[in-house]
């Protein structure tokens, strides 16, 4: 087990990966394999649309389809929370480019966005690619149209061979645009608007079933990770780690341990006891940052570790501690009257692999402070 898979674990979130995974690698390869293909057909007159506008919509769709996989795979943005949006919004454009030059034969596109939101489990990037999709259906035969493009050997041949059997000429010297318009409406939006927002309702409904179970997940992580009086990491993942270590670097431990907490408990009772301890892990979560891990691995003893390159780098985070635990003290100090935090403290530092016998080191130097403290 790797030491910052615990951190993964315990202060899971619903904040999903923003790096487009393979599924969106492959679409997009996909797309891009397909504009080639048709880029290159069109060179070769099988299509007969204006070379012109074919080449700068595919050169145009190439580049929006590589962009979020570029962005992806950078280390400056492929963590940044915005970058799934930015990717459904690319991909959308991209359908809405392919749809204005293919015309029908690129309709299955228009659902493409909405697949693609099912690796999110968000439901602003499922809303996004609900827009790009019904965008892509209403208005991408509108910018085909005044182009020219859905007038060449497009979808007024296919209404011509379904409705009346005769071919239909598409020169904008012949063309009854209000017909035009009436038809691509009628026969072609209004169906695919229908599909669109069909298929919308499932992908809004699958969502949403995602993120309740990512919900549950996250709550089962919480309670079997964290210790529910303290909020820190429990006994059951320090053992997991120490059975378990898959990491190979310096670590530096501190080892805490609660004094006077069985006199607070005969003399107060446990409800005071709970309250020590929660003030306590209170001072040691202050100092966890996000290189360190604060656990309670019994009943008043606690620990830290935090990756560090020197001794005297755990030393200074002790040092952090014990200011810490100052304010701590200080906190409603009327209200706490006889309940002050007196917590002993030890360290020591080595590899993350010999992390039981770090502990333990600790522990034994933190028994000899108490000692020369007593004497």
């Amino acid at each position: 087990m790797k030491l910052e898979e615990l951190r993964l674990n315990s202060t899971a979130t619903l904040e999903t990966d923003t790096k487009p995974n393979l599924i969106t690698a492959i679409a997009t390869s996909v797309l891009v394999g397909v504009d080639l293909i048709v880029l290159l057909l069109n060179e070769f007159s099988v299509f007969r649309i204006d070379k012109p506008i074919m080449r700068i919509c595919m050169i145009t769709g190439i580049i929006i389809a590589s962009l979020p996989i570029v962005l992806g795979f950078w280390k400056k943005t492929s963590s940044k929370p915005w970058l799934k949006y930015l990717s459904i919004s690319l991909i959308s454009a991209l359908v809405f480019f392919e749809f204005s030059i293919l015309n029908i034969h690129a309709s299955f596109l228009t659902v493409l966005p909405l697949i693609l939101t099912t690796q999110y489990k968000d439901l602003k990037v499922t809303y996004i690619a609900i827009g790009g999709s019904i965008a892509a259906t209403l208005f991408a035969p509108l910018v085909g149209y005044g182009t020219g493009v859905w007038g060449q050997d497009g979808f007024f041949s296919y209404l011509a061979q379904i409705f009346s059997n005769i071919e239909a000429t598409a020169s904008s010297a012949t063309r009854d645009t209000g017909k035009d318009l009436f038809e691509i409406l009628l026969f072609f939006e209004l169906p695919m608007t229908l599909i669109i927002v069909s298929f919308s309702v499932v992908m809004v409904i699958t969502t949403k079933n995602n993120i309740k179970g990512l919900e549950s997940q996250i709550n089962y992580l919480h309670l079997s990770r964290e210790d529910k009086l303290t909020g820190l990491l429990n006994q059951s993942c320090y053992q997991e780690l120490i059975n378990n270590v898959e990491d190979d670097f310096n670590v530096g431990v501190i080892f805490f341990d609660i004094n006077r907490m069985k006199e607070i408990n005969d003399t107060k009772g446990h409800s005071y006891g709970d309250l020590l301890l929660t003030r306590s892990a209170k001072s040691i979560a202050n100092v966890v940052d996000e290189n360190s891990y604060g656990f309670r691995i019994g009943g008043d003893e606690f620990l830290l570790i935090s990756k560090v390159n020197s001794i005297d780098e755990i030393i200074k985070k002790q040092e952090e501690w014990k200011n810490s635990l100052y304010l701590v003290n200080l906190e409603n100090k009327e209200k706490f009257i006889g309940l002050e935090c007196d917590i002993a403290s030890g360290y020591s530092f080595g590899n993350i692999k010999n992390i039981q016998g770090l502990v333990r080191e600790a522990d034994e130097f933190m028994y000899k402070q108490k000692q020369n403290i007593s004497r």
